[in-house]
């Protein structure tokens, strides 16, 4: 029984031991590739830090961001939501949905840089099919500009 007891304890600590290896990699990589990542450090924080919810985590992590704990829940959406403006604008600027990283990387940076355009996201939520407003405008001739 002792047995079967240290058996279970060691399946335990092994199992945490490879959680938290997986989490501590999945931050080297989030460090190693910095395009890839918000800096929130250059937008105005927002909400009550450390509320972000588990279910913005796992939508973050599906889009290639490692979450930081002390975002709060509307650091967290906008990242979410201007994610999906810069993509919806750019899908409807170039008719493409599949755009490599960097590029929709720079769009996203784009967005959360201005402050009306960031405002606009985070309070409109835009969703599609996109208004052909002044925020689409600037967004949308920011993507010609870079796309050549």
């Amino acid at each position: 029984m002792e047995s079967l007891i240290l058996a279970i304890l060691a399946g335990v600590a092994m199992w945490f031991a490879i959680q938290r290896g997986r989490k501590m990699k999945a931050r080297r990589a989030a460090r190693a590739n910095p395009e890839a990542q918000p800096n929130l450090g250059e937008i105005p924080r927002a909400g009550t830090p450390g509320t972000i919810t588990r279910e913005q985590i796992k939508q973050l992590k599906a889009n290639n961001f490692e979450p930081n704990d002390d975002w709060s829940r509307e650091e967290a959406a906008l990242v979410l939501d201007s994610l999906a403006y810069a993509r919806a604008v750019l899908a409807e600027v170039t008719g493409r949905r599949d755009h490599d990283i960097e590029v929709q990387n720079r769009v996203y940076a784009f967005v959360l840089r201005d402050d009306d355009i960031r405002e606009y996201v985070r309070t409109e939520r835009p969703a599609e099919p996109l208004t052909h407003d002044d925020f689409f405008k600037q967004v949308a001739a920011f993507v010609r500009r870079t796309q050549g």
